[in-house]
């Protein structure tokens, strides 16, 4: 079974990425993380993903790096599908910068313990927002 641990973890090799591409397109803005979130459920997270994931198939496109798929919302969120919607934003990455020719290599890191999903909140938000300022690179 897949924890918020898990896809944090995920989240810091996409911001890892998202890092790379902005030194590629000399993107300087930086983006500090939320003061502080709480009360935030697998849905928020998950919706949150597939926000990401829209502007990801933006510059997808825009860079010629192949077709994203959006994930259709299932009834009930199980950590699983936040766990698959994370995972798909690593790959689409990686695939925008080995169509860019990106060649830097992201390590995994390891998170604290006692993760929640106000915690990977706190990360998507930040990965959406730094998305934002790529999609305005890119496209």
């Amino acid at each position: 079974m897949k924890t918020p641990t898990d896809v944090y973890n995920t989240l810091q090799i996409a911001l890892a990425h998202v890092e790379d591409l902005k030194i590629y397109k000399s993107v300087t803005e930086y983006i500090e993380p939320l003061e502080h979130v709480t009360d935030k459920r697998p849905e928020d997270v998950f919706q949150r993903s597939v926000q990401v994931l829209a502007i990801l198939k933006d510059i997808s496109t825009s860079t010629k790096s192949g077709e994203v798929e959006l994930p259709t919302t299932p009834d009930l969120i199980k950590p699983r599908d936040i766990y698959q919607s994370a995972i798909k934003v690593v790959r689409v990455l990686e695939s925008i910068k080995r169509r860019l020719g990106v060649a830097a290599q992201v390590e995994p890191s390891k998170a604290a313990v006692r993760i929640s999903p106000s915690h990977v909140y706190r990360e998507i938000d930040r990965l959406d927002r730094e998305l934002k300022l790529l999609h305005h690179a890119f496209c």
